[in-house]
């Protein structure tokens, strides 16, 4: 029983040499390495957000790009079909002058010859 009681105070005192084994040193050297861990992580995670702030402005520039781009493409559109509808109307209106010219005319030979 005795010998066990040795064994365990044995096994206990290596145990705290383990844990203990670390000199002032090398318990700094641990703190220095989880700050830079720390420090990279945060520097990590600030580089993820101004990438996806970029990749955000990206996507809105592209979008009023597209806008712009659809806005011009209309207003041609618009100006071509309002050009068409000024011809046909200017066409019509020619016709309509002509045919007024020509009933003046049946008219004038209808009243010269009411007049004989």
């Amino acid at each position: 029983l005795q010998e066990q009681v040795e064994n365990a105070r044995f096994a206990l005192d290596e145990e705290r040499l383990k844990l203990e084994g670390f000199s002032e040193e090398e318990k700094e050297r641990l703190k220095t390495l989880q700050i830079a861990h720390a420090t990279e992580v945060e520097q990590a995670k600030k580089a993820l957000r101004e990438m996806q702030e970029a990749l955000r402005d990206e996507q809105v520039t592209r979008l009023e790009a597209a806008e712009r781009e659809q806005v011009t493409r209309l207003e041609a559109a618009e100006r071509e079909q309002v050009s068409g509808l000024e011809a046909f109307e200017r066409e019509q209106v020619t016709r309509l002058e002509e045919e007024v010219a020509s009933l003046t005319g049946q008219v004038a030979s209808l009243k010269q010859e009411v007049a004989r």
